[in-house]
């Protein structure tokens, strides 16, 4: 009876058939070598595959070995090397590699940003069945950036993405569901498509699907299945999971109250790059709360917090260095994060982010790096809402119509 080839049979296999000039086998090789199956683990290796397989014409191998140029794995980081290397799978038909090539173009990765050129490379690679390639083109279409804007259309290709087992896509189309953009609201279609993004690892799947569960929309409101959702969310990496769980584990908001944990989760939320969770975890310093005030933990907190642009790290961050508080006294740094505290602040508002409105309004109402303006500061706190097409009121018309009233 014929026994089944074990990961190393295969292995050998591959490897012989890669040294017979078979550049597929080459390729798979490569992927085995990655991800360590049959193998020990090896990027150099996997490479050196790759690198035989892209010279023998294969697509697959010319995409790994772009990869790992891309992201420096096991060679240097090289992003021309990786587009060209990319350019070369796409010719041979590999659709991740078109798909990867379209990125670079969008975000301007070793070549020019060109969100039309990036368009046409997410159009074939979503042609040649990779899902990642749909739901990048659909990104476009909803936002109208180098294509017509197209809600519909943008739809149509999030649903191929999903159907192509892109989490991403069955994530953004749950998106458009949710919202209504596209079409009409349906939420527990929207729920069905979180709930498969999730299940595929999505992170921001998940903790869309935690929010459904938190407000009833699509599902039955049930808080403690939203706290595991969030925690599934925060262990995929995704900063507001980490940080909307800290919140309930703080606030015993079904789950248990537990202080030290929620400590825990608005670090990794920080170290995430939530600089909202950075000053949260400050002022628990700050304060001495459920924990030993520390003013150089808060102030380290408050300063990455501002950096990760989050105003009111800024602000907290500005009085500590005029009153001398925990840090040198510096009336100038003060000044200056006081500025970058309304810098943050004043195009949210503009684009009619009714928060930072009002938060903008508070800057002028206690004169944080500017002279004090009470009109300035109640203009802005009224008219923290969508006003016209750019959602907002300049400072300038904020302060005229405060004063003309």
């Amino acid at each position: 009876m014929r026994r089944a080839l074990d990961a190393h049979g295969l292995d050998r296999l591959l490897g012989k058939g890669c040294d017979l000039g078979d550049a597929r086998g080459c390729a798979y090789l490569g992927l085995n070598y990655a991800d360590g199956v049959g193998v020990a683990q090896d990027r150099r290796r996997a490479n050196e595959m790759w690198e035989k397989a892209c010279a023998g014409g294969n697509g697959l191998g010319c995409f790994g070995l772009a990869l790992s140029h891309a992201n420096g794995l096991g060679i240097g980081q090289d992003w021309a090397k990786a587009n060209e290397l990319y350019e070369k799978g796409c010719r041979l038909d590999e659709g991740q590699a078109c798909t990867n090539l379209g990125g670079s173009h969008a975000d301007g990765n070793g070549v020019p940003k060109d969100a039309a050129r990036a368009a046409i490379l997410f159009e074939k690679g979503c042609e040649l069945g990779n899902g990642r390639g749909c739901t990048a083109l659909g990104a476009p279409h909803a936002s109208g950036s180098g294509v017509v804007e197209d809600p519909k259309r943008a739809n149509e290709l999030y649903d191929k993405g999903c159907e192509l087992d892109d989490p991403q896509g069955c994530r953004q189309l749950g998106i458009s569901y949710g919202g209504g953009f596209g079409g009409g609201r349906d939420f527990r279609r929207a729920t069905y498509l979180f709930e498969r993004a999730c299940d595929r690892g999505d992170a921001v799947g998940c903790r869309q699907l935690a929010w459904m569960y938190r407000e009833g929309d699509g599902v039955p409101e049930d808080r403690i299945v939203a706290n595991e959702l969030y925690e599934k969310a925060c262990n995929f990496g995704d900063a507001i999971g980490c940080n909307n769980l800290a919140d309930a584990s703080d606030n015993g908001s079904e789950v248990a109250k537990d202080a030290q944990r929620a400590r825990t989760l608005w670090q990794r939320a920080c170290d995430l790059g939530d600089g909202g969770a950075c000053g949260h975890l400050g002022a628990k310093y700050a304060q001495g709360v459920e924990v030993s005030q520390d003013w150089a933990r808060a102030n380290a907190l408050y300063q990455k917090g501002c950096d990760l642009r989050h105003g009111l790290s800024c602000a907290r961050m500005a009085l500590n260095y005029l009153t001398g508080t925990g840090v040198a006294q510096d009336p100038r740094r003060a000044l200056d994060l006081y500025r970058r505290e309304r810098g943050l602040y004043e195009p949210e508002c503009e684009n009619g982010t009714a928060m930072s409105c009002s938060a903008l309004a508070g800057v002028y109402e206690q004169g944080r790096g500017v002279a004090v303006d009470p009109c300035q500061g109640g203009g802005a706190a009224k008219e923290g809402v969508p006003a016209g097409p750019s959602g907002g009121l300049s400072r300038r018309k904020v302060m005229c119509a405060c004063r003309a009233a």
